[in-house]
């Protein structure tokens, strides 16, 4: 009975921990404005990191850490992430109106404008996610997963109405089309506008038969009055 006992805990340790995925979800290497919205724009303080937890159960953050290609960015201390919440980590500032944001404990985020790779690792130094990204970082424009958690990085600005949406989720710009095989109204063609009865044209084999006729009659005249 005690070993069956160990192996559902075990399980259900495995269920959880599963569920509670944290995910590097969007990047800003080279701010163009007031990401943190602090009311001051950098091109450093308002660099950021976003994650998000496309899990079903908080997630404590106590001793997780950021890194680039560089060192270690950030650790965090006390932090939790609700279920399919965010956590933003700013260069620096004084971000406002955000639910979770943080400040890079080492001062910046030091992300390369030219390309770079965030990596996140947890309390044991087990990584759990892993971006990187190339030239497209040079662009005031956010890398973000698309969909939402668990797609792969694209400019945000090609999923999105905006060009990046710290702590918040990117809204969609959905596009209307018409439906295959429909008749756009802008291609049909509009009616010829009358203005009052229009006189029948006759076509050119009643016009021949009507030319025959005239020329029996003109000869039963002359005949007649002959």
């Amino acid at each position: 009975m005690r070993r069956l006992l160990m192996v559902l805990a075990a399980a259900l340790c495995s269920v959880t921990s599963v569920e509670a995925a944290v995910v590097i979800n969007e990047v800003l290497a080279a701010p163009g404005s007031d990401a943190n919205r602090d009311g001051n724009s950098s091109t450093t303080q308002d660099e950021y990191i976003e994650l998000y937890n496309t899990g079903t159960t908080s997630v404590d953050l106590t001793g997780w850490s950021l890194q680039d290609k560089v060192r270690t960015r950030h650790v965090f201390d006390t932090l939790q992430i609700p279920p399919g919440g965010y956590v933003v980590v700013f260069g620096g500032g004084e971000p406002q109106g955000f639910d979770n944001a943080a400040i890079a404990s080492t001062g910046s985020l030091g992300l390369n404008n030219s390309g770079d790779e965030v990596v996140l690792l947890d309390a044991e130094d087990v990584e759990q996610d892993r971006v990187m990204y190339g030239t497209e970082g040079k662009q005031s424009i956010a890398l973000g997963r698309y969909p939402e958690g668990n797609g792969p990085m694209a400019l945000h600005s090609e999923f999105a109405d905006a060009d990046s949406s710290p702590g918040t989720a990117a809204m969609e710009q959905v596009s209307q089309l018409p439906d295959a095989g429909t008749v756009d109204s802008s291609d049909e063609v509009p009616p010829v506008p009358t203005e009052g009865p229009v006189a029948a044209v006759p076509e050119p084999s009643s016009m021949l038969l009507l030319g025959l006729g005239s020329v029996g009659l003109a000869g039963l005249k002359k005949t007649f009055l002959s």
